[in-house]
């Protein structure tokens, strides 16, 4: 998080930077929206109270940066707003109200993140624990718990299908995106079951198979390659694990 003693030290050495504030999109299919808006607000307040030559909305991630640009749109303008006239909040929802709405709404379900899937993955195929052990973490999960967040992810999956219609482009391309990000989110969740009762899941592994399919598509449309390939390389290792439980 922001600290304003950071921000102390460089106007008292006279550095010349730039506050760089996040959307808050790495490692989740959907932007932490609530804690985008507060580190937003405070760095760019920050960046004016202690002499910031200008503004730098970031957004980055790990393991391959999983989440999809659209969802970081709304943050990209909260801050371009913030940052034109620092004196005064946005109005959060300054982005397609209902639409906002909606991704916070996705983006608290976050009983299972794609951190939490390489945590796992970088320990049991690298014995490397420094991202985190989640083996306790995965265990206090009951099915109950992953299933209802797994059923609440369904009605937003649905509400996205019934209104992407009445979009057009870019619109469009975005809700096609959130829906495939929610499709994400929901076989995380059945990963995880699976891990917990030590079985093997075809079914689900031809299911991520067709999900990364069309994630492929989704990003080539209007990414560059950039680290798609180390996605690419965990998801079929994830589909082996399915299968064999190796």
């Amino acid at each position: 998080e922001a600290k304003e003693s950071d921000f102390k030290i460089l106007s008292k050495n006279h550095a010349s930077y730039y506050t760089c504030p996040s959307t808050i999109g790495w490692n989740h299919f959907i932007n932490d929206y609530k804690r985008a808006y507060i580190n937003i607000g405070k760095m760019i307040d920050c960046g004016v109270k202690y002499g910031a030559t200008g503004v730098l909305i970031t957004d980055w991630g790990d393991f391959g940066q999983i989440n999809h640009l659209s969802t970081s749109l709304p943050l990209f303008k909260f801050g371009a707003k913030k940052a034109w006239n620092p004196k005064v909040m946005p109005e959060v929802t300054l982005y397609h109200k209902a639409y906002v709405s909606m991704l916070e709404g996705i983006a608290n379900e976050r009983v299972v993140t794609w951190e939490h899937i390489m945590q796992w993955f970088y320990g049991r195929y690298h014995k490397n624990f420094k991202y985190g052990d989640i083996t306790n973490y995965f265990q206090s999960l009951t099915k109950t718990i992953l299933m209802e967040s797994f059923d609440r992810l369904e009605v937003f999956e649905e509400r996205v299908s019934e209104i992407a219609p009445f979009y057009s482009a870019p619109m469009s391309d975005d809700l096609v995106e959130v829906f495939c990000d929610i499709q994400g989110m929901k076989w995380m969740l059945q990963f995880v079951v699976v891990i917990k009762e030590e079985r093997t899941d075809d079914k689900l592994a031809i299911t991520i198979e067709n999900w990364f399919m069309d994630y492929e598509k989704l990003w080539r449309k209007r990414y560059r390659e950039s680290e798609l390939y180390q996605i690419r390389e965990v998801i079929i290792k994830l589909c082996s694990f399915l299968r064999t439980n190796i």
